[in-house]
């Protein structure tokens, strides 16, 4: 988990590469989630709960077979607390379920 001061802007790289045998479209969409830890009684361990969700602008990418796409993303969050910055990656313009996720936690002080 990175932490880091409010109101600083932070980088990090985003880089897909199509193993599908074919040519893709990708949607990359990222979004920051303001999070919570509670204890959950019932299962005895902590979980992380949803506070409230930013979706920032999507990336719309073409992918021939065995090519990457590489992309410097800088992101700000300007509240303190705890964050989930997460990535996630649509496959074929299906935008109701993520093919594939990414995510980091950043606390913000």
């Amino acid at each position: 988990m990175a932490q880091v001061a409010d109101t600083v802007g932070r980088s990090v790289i985003i880089n897909a590469v199509n193993y599908e045998s074919e040519t893709v479209n990708c949607t990359i969409r990222v979004d920051l989630v303001s999070v919570r830890i509670v204890y959950n009684a019932t299962s005895g361990f902590n979980q992380t709960v949803e506070m409230n969700r930013t979706t920032r602008p999507t990336f719309n990418v073409t992918l021939a077979d065995g090519r990457n796409w590489t992309q410097a993303y800088t992101f700000q969050i300007n509240d303190t607390g705890l964050w989930k910055v997460q990535f996630l990656l649509f496959k074929d313009g299906d935008v109701s379920r993520a093919y594939r996720e990414l995510h980091l936690f950043v606390r913000v002080t």
